[in-house]
């Protein structure tokens, strides 16, 4: 579920040619190495080439030794579970595998192995930041923007899987253009995002950050807004860009938790959302968050049209 709907990836593992930047190319990619969390080798693709499977091996394992040397016990073995087996045992993959093996028996002695890989994973216990959590239960992570390079592959990959119908159906729904607006909410340094974990997987996440005084949020409202409506300070509105959960978490109120969460804090006088109208139930559950319907907004030229919602945050 994407408060904005602005969010969604094509076939995942396939070809990359109408992918350009080689940073949008090395995000795809360690997404990619997150986006099957808790599916074991349901990611793998024998129509790949070689080439390809060892490049997705490589980034999926220095993905999940970046997290583990973070401290990121839980996302890091979140990560290395869906390494793809073609690949594992191949030159620069196993040396990054031996370092993550030995990181991890450093942090988790006596950590169960992975049987197709046969490196560990830690069971019981798993840290996430400086909470620890049973596995098996939902623990919310809040991170700032000094920290969107360690969760930006989990980001990405959540997104893919949550909007891989939209994405089948409409360019707009790109992984290169979430990326880029990934980019751009990012850029302010007001950016946080909580992240809900169910054991060793990311379950859903939600990402926000204050418009600026110059921002762009009210141009492309279809009817006019009163000046008070448009008036923007740089800490008046909170954006909330993205709110979606995973299928199997969907219907336990974790949306609702992740999203107090984030708002849990925050400065700023009220919450802004946009919201696909052709998805009546999710726009209702906002409207029972208390957000009100102000009017329709296209923020791009081949976006679908949004319903603007604003929520008070005192």
């Amino acid at each position: 579920m994407g408060s904005g709907g602005i969010a969604a990836l094509p076939a995942l593992w396939g070809p990359r040619s109408s992918y350009v930047g080689n940073e949008i190319v090395r995000v795809y990619d360690q997404a990619l190495a997150v986006r099957a969390v808790g599916q074991g080798r349901a990611g793998y693709r024998p129509d790949l080439r070689p080439d390809q499977h060892r490049n997705r091996a490589y980034y999926t394992a220095q993905t999940a030794l970046s997290q583990l040397q973070q401290g990121e016990l839980e996302m890091a073995c979140a990560t290395e579970r869906v390494l793809p087996e073609p690949g594992a045992g191949v030159g620069r993959v196993s040396h990054l595998l031996g370092g993550f093996t030995a990181n991890l028996n450093q942090r988790a002695p006596g950590a169960q192995t992975t049987p197709h890989l046969e490196h560990p994973r830690p069971h019981g216990l798993t840290r996430i930041g400086d909470h620890v959590t049973e596995t098996g239960t939902i623990k919310l992570h809040r991170y700032g923007i000094d920290q969107l390079e360690q969760i930006r592959p989990t980001l990405v990959a959540l997104y893919a899987e949550v909007y891989a119908a939209d994405i089948e159906r409409d360019a707009f729904f790109s992984v290169e253009r979430f990326v880029e607006r990934l980019a751009g909410h990012a850029s302010r340094p007001s950016w946080e995002a909580v992240v809900a974990y169910d054991g060793g997987e990311a379950a859903g996440y939600a990402y926000a950050s204050a418009l600026p005084q110059k921002t762009g949020w009210w141009v492309n409202m279809l009817q006019p807004l009163p000046e008070d409506e448009l008036r923007e300070t740089g800490d008046r509105t909170l954006a909330l860009f993205e709110l979606m959960v995973r299928t199997p978490w969907r219907g336990t109120g974790l949306a609702h938790r992740i999203h107090e969460e984030l708002l849990t804090g925050r400065a700023e006088e009220r919450v802004t959302l946009l919201v696909d109208p052709e998805h009546p139930k999710v726009k209702a559950l906002y409207e029972s968050w208390g957000y009100r319907d102000i009017g329709g907004q296209q923020p791009f030229p081949d976006a679908p049209i949004y319903a603007t919602m604003v929520r008070p945050l005192a």
